[in-house]
């Protein structure tokens, strides 16, 4: 497994970006797919960026990673 293609989430969130609710953006904001309800607790975390603390920047999930699982769920 490869550090860049993976962040750590609760088994709850994990379910929900497995099933493409949320996905991130290029810059790894949190965005939310535009069919989940205005009133989701998902919402919480629209436009929170994931990144690592400085020490492991390197390990920053990956663009392209990105782009084909917000490709693959319409994100």
């Amino acid at each position: 497994m490869l550090p860049s293609n993976g962040f750590l989430l609760s088994s709850d969130l994990h379910q929900c970006f497995d099933h493409g609710f949320f996905g991130l953006s290029d810059d790894n904001r949190v965005i939310i797919r535009s069919d989940v309800p205005k009133d989701s607790e998902l919402y919480r975390y629209d436009g929170l960026i994931i990144k690592p603390s400085s020490e492991y920047e390197l390990f920053s999930p990956y663009y392209k990673y990105n782009q084909a699982h917000r490709l693959a769920h319409n994100i």
